[in-house]
């Protein structure tokens, strides 16, 4: 089994890295060496002390369970981007594993990334199911958030899998940097992790195309790598999600040509693309404006408005991903129990689906927005929506 570099960037958020690192220390190894790097975005004494109740001992490392150390790294404030870039400086492991602070992982998670590079055929990008984690309280927003493409593309791979197989090379826009692996060795041949300070969004994919036009590295899903999900994005996240978004996609294209003009079909830094922008911005403020409040709204909307929001899942509910769904867990559309029975809400996906469709046009617009304010040097904007 090969050694595993497990990285994790975090700051200010206590009780998400010590749970993801209570999940890290719950790890049946099975012969594995695995060492976790926990980098600090700056000083964080609240993450620290977390950490040390989650992984007694862990200043500077300790080695327990058997097999795995962790050493937490205190760095200058710069970012998500450029803590990832120090920490996998020190790492020594044949495979890097990269996680976010906010996933709780499944029994199994580190064996099944490491099996699956085994057991593929050449060097490969292995990705994790990360299931979205349910809310007391659940929203149609948080529906459209979890069965949607509204954040990642994980409802594509859940209803293509079984057809495609798993040796489907899903392509560099399925890697997800919040649980991820990759030979160890070409991510840093290929020069490792892009470092714009305090920028949002693409680094991971960015990563994922270098090393697909180096090594030819297919992305491969393996549903059995499986990590929660414990972030709970509102609409208004989203808008600023998508809004920077638009800024960090100028500082790639301007890093990083072939991967901007593969990503986007065009140069977005022309002055053609940029004038289209402007029109688009001014022409689309009304509508787009408009939509906003109902996008908004979304977030105070129960989600068994639509439809009822699903049946409670008994142990051992099987998802499309493989996971096993924990006691008390909320069926997903399309999820079939052990009696060949479907959720009964899967008949609601469409409408969900048409429902985030919908608020396209405010999603390009605030994309656009963005980019525009990127490319003219433009302070951030702290209101993007009217009213």
């Amino acid at each position: 089994m090969p050694h595993l570099s497990v990285l994790i960037p975090t700051f200010q958020r206590p009780a998400k890295v010590a749970a993801c690192l209570a999940s890290l220390r719950a790890q049946v190894l099975e012969g594995l060496e695995v060492q976790i790097i926990v980098g600090l975005d700056g000083p964080d004494p609240r993450s620290r002390e977390a950490i040390e109740r989650a992984w007694p001992g862990s200043t500077p490392r300790r080695a327990t369970p058997a097999g795995a150390t962790l050493t937490v790294m205190e760095l200058s404030k710069q970012g998500y981007m450029g803590v990832r870039r120090d920490i996998l400086a020190k790492a020594t492991g044949q495979v890097m594993v990269s996680l976010n602070d906010d996933v709780e992982l499944c029994p199994g998670f580190l064996a099944a990334h490491a099996r699956r590079h085994l057991a593929a055929p050449g060097p490969a990008i292995v990705v994790g199911d990360s299931p979205w984690k349910v809310h007391a309280g659940d929203t149609l927003f948080d529906r459209m958030v979890r069965e949607t493409s509204l954040i990642f593309f994980y409802d594509q791979m859940y209803a293509k899998a079984a057809t495609l197989g798993p040796g489907h090379d899903w392509g560099y826009r399925f890697c997800y940097g919040l649980n991820f692996s990759a030979p160890l060795d070409l991510v840093r041949e290929v020069g490792g992790f892009a470092d714009h300070a305090d920028t949002y969004g693409y680094d991971d994919i960015e990563l994922a195309f270098r090393l697909a036009r180096a090594f030819k590295t297919p992305v491969l899903f393996e549903p059995k790598a499986a990590a929660l999900h414990d972030h709970r994005y509102t609409p208004r996240d989203v808008i600023r999600r998508e809004y920077n978004l638009g800024r960090a996609a100028w500082k790639f294209a301007k890093t990083s040509r072939e991967f901007a003009l593969d990503l986007f079909g065009r140069d977005i830094t022309s002055e053609g693309e940029l004038a289209y922008s402007r029109e688009f911005v001014s022409r689309e403020r009304k509508s787009a404006m408009g939509l906003a409040p109902e996008f908004v709204s979304l977030g105070e909307t129960p989600s068994g408005l639509v439809a009822p929001s699903g049946a409670v899942a008994p142990s051992g509910l099987v998802a499309p991903s493989g996971l096993v769904a924990p006691p008390g867990a909320v069926a997903p559309p399309g999820v079939v129990a052990p009696s060949g029975v479907p959720s009964p809400n899967s008949g609601a996906a469409g409408i969900v689906r048409a429902l985030a469709q919908q608020f396209m046009l405010l999603k390009r617009w605030l994309w656009r927005r963005g980019l525009l304010d990127e490319s003219e040097n433009a302070p951030t904007r702290e209101v993007l929506i009217e009213g």
